[in-house]
């Protein structure tokens, strides 16, 4: 069997969430695959497993961004309509929290860009 169907079997099966380098490397030594190719699977494999463990955490932390910057958002709104409709007494005036408004927008498109080049 070649490197690329046995990288391609292996790779299918990284999908998987019991997979294992150490049962991996134990499967090819018992079909009797060369101990170079073995090392160099491993290490390809590795590698993905490494690839797709930095496209996981990179893409919670961008959510993560949106949503702060969504909350943000909300805090900003809530306070502005809040004086305006006198459900938080200013008197004859209101207030326009603009900062906290366009702040929360800015970092929750800040959140959608890094979503968007992962």
């Amino acid at each position: 069997m070649d490197r690329a169907r046995i990288l391609d079997y292996y790779l299918e099966k990284v999908d998987g969430r019991n997979f294992d380098l150490f049962d991996a490397r134990k499967e090819m030594e018992k079909n009797q695959v060369d101990e170079k190719e073995i090392k160099t699977i491993v290490r390809l494999l590795d590698n993905e497993l490494q690839r797709r463990m930095i496209y996981e955490a990179q893409n919670k932390q961008a959510t993560a961004i949106f949503w702060v910057g969504a909350v943000i958002t909300v805090v900003g709104a809530v306070i502005t309509l809040g004086t305006f409709f006198d459900i938080i007494p200013m008197g004859n005036s209101f207030m326009i929290a603009y900062g906290p408004f366009l702040s929360g927008l800015t970092i929750m498109f800040s959140g959608l860009a890094k979503k968007r080049h992962l």
